[in-house]
């Protein structure tokens, strides 16, 4: 064979070689690439057990116990629940929510597998959490007018019951560019009702902005028994400001449009304090646009902030309604998740979570209202 000849028998080996070199490096990729997705899926299913399982313990004890508040329903569930297993493990545990009237169940899983080219041991891990608000009925066998309490009108333990409630609304604070106005929902019990209630939806404040310190008396007296809630419909454009005639069944709901758009015309969304998925009123839970607090010295009276904007995911508002504000950047937080970053809420004097006034994230100081129940006092007979 001529040098020619050789020459082009070396070219064969070396391209064939490389190519097996080539090859094999592909499939050393793919095999890192699928290990690293498999244990990431199996990371998940760990901690979606563990979530399955912190819930289940928590309505274990909704059903079989009774607590005073929150933390001591939480106290009675026992966590944080973490198992050990073979190639992984996931712990679980509650958190209380904003308020202090419902909470938050979380779980995170690991997974530990080795890496198919270094051979070094190596984890992936996913943390989940109930993505609203859970709060537990104050007495499984007693019906309750909703929701742990929230929002409804009902006599104080060892107290004397007042026939008649008055409903004091005033609007604390409000830091929005839209206009919107709030609506009274109200279930009244109705033992004449197939539901057992009947439901009345009544304007509070006509379509506004900035108006801190309104207040307003309802006319309307509220029984006992009676589940309340409160709605916000963002009026983007502010066309229906001053317009006290607004019948909630009759609103055409239009798109909002948002700044540097244009606006829709006359009410574009509503955003419930409340929301059930159930049909049951005894089943409420805080809505995702609102956060509802009881105040701290006296139990009939509640702060609603609301956030007017659906720009947010309800991760978003989770994260804000358990950590706080942050830095409005979204962004993944080693051994967290996904967060704004925030650590923690300030409190204000009158024990409210302190609000402030943000752009980038979910803030629920765009309308701000607190309601007071106020018994009314029977005027005695004079005698005769």
């Amino acid at each position: 064979m001529g040098k020619l000849g050789l020459l082009f028998v070396a070219a064969f080996i070396f391209a064939g070689g490389f190519l097996l070199f080539q090859s094999n490096e592909v499939d050393k990729a793919i095999d890192v690439s699928q290990s690293a997705r498999q244990s990431e899926l199996l990371a998940r299913e760990l901690a979606h057990s563990g979530l399955n399982e912190i819930i289940a313990a928590a309505k274990n004890i909704e059903d079989n116990s009774t607590w005073d508040d929150i933390d001591d329903f939480m106290s009675q569930v026992d966590y944080p629940v973490i198992r050990q297993l073979d190639n992984g493990k996931y712990k679980a545990w509650l958190e209380a929510g904003a308020g202090g009237e419902a909470y938050f169940a979380k779980a995170e899983g690991y997974y530990y597998y080795t890496d198919p080219v270094s051979g070094a041991l190596d984890s992936a891990y996913h943390l989940i959490t109930t993505n609203k608000a859970m709060i537990p009925t104050v007495d499984p066998a007693t019906p309750v007018c909703g929701d742990d309490g929230v929002l409804c009108v009902e006599c104080a333990e060892g107290e004397e019951c007042a026939e008649e409630y008055e409903l004091h609304v005033t609007f604390i604070e409000s830091q929005a560019g839209w206009c919107s106005a709030i609506f009274l929902q109200q279930y009244i019990p109705d033992p004449d009702s197939e539901s057992g209630y009947t439901e009345e939806i009544g304007l509070v404040f006509d379509s506004g902005k900035n108006r801190d310190g309104q207040s307003t008396t309802f006319s309307q007296l509220l029984v006992p028994g009676t589940q309340m809630n409160f709605i916000l419909a963002a009026d983007a454009d502010c066309s229906e400001q001053g317009d006290t005639g607004v019948v909630y069944e009759n609103i055409t709901w239009t798109a909002c449009g948002y700044p540097g758009g244009p606006y829709g015309g006359e009410f574009c969304h509503s955003h419930p304090a409340l929301e059930f998925e159930t049909g049951d009123i005894t089943d409420m839970t805080e809505g995702t646009f609102a956060m509802v607090e009881q105040s701290s010295f006296n139990e009939n009276i509640w702060r609603i902030a609301f956030e007017d904007l659906e720009v947010f995911s309800v991760d978003q508002h989770n994260d804000i309604k358990i950590n706080g504000y942050g830095n409005e950047v979204w962004e993944l937080v080693p051994l967290i998740g996904w967060s704004y970053g925030g650590d923690g809420w300030n409190i204000d004097v009158q024990g409210y979570r302190d609000l402030e006034d943000w752009g980038n994230q979910p803030d629920y100081s765009d309308q701000v209202i607190e309601i007071e129940l106020v018994p009314v006092e029977e005027e005695e007979e004079e005698p005769a």
